[in-house]
């Protein structure tokens, strides 16, 4: 038997985060078919155009954000959910309403 501390192999691929083109991939995949789909729907040159201009600004765009953090998208999103203002309460599951009411009741209590 081996004497120390025992050691497990974690694979790279594992931690990796998923990527597509150097992207995160769900935005890869969302911006190539907003790209792709006019050329498809209208098959006129403008839309082949806009396409062709579209896909390597988004391509770049994302590449981009990957380089700062591989899961911006994540971050971005937790970010958009979180509120302006965060009024003081007495737990998070208070609203004005019951704190209106729990006020109401405390000058009840008094008198």
């Amino acid at each position: 038997m081996a004497l120390g501390p025992r050691t497990i192999p974690i694979h790279p691929s594992i931690n990796r985060p998923d990527q597509f083109f150097g992207a995160e991939r769900k935005p890869i995949l969302f911006f190539a078919l907003i790209a792709v789909s006019p050329a498809l729907v209208f098959q006129n040159i403008v839309s082949i155009v806009f396409g062709a201009i579209f896909w390597p600004l988004i391509l770049w765009a994302a590449r981009y954000a990957a380089k700062r953090d591989p899961e911006m998208r994540r971050v971005v999103i937790k970010h958009l959910k979180y509120r302006a203002y965060y009024p003081a309460r007495s737990n998070p599951f208070t609203t004005w309403e019951n704190q209106n009411f729990c006020m109401y009741r405390m000058q009840l209590l008094k008198k």
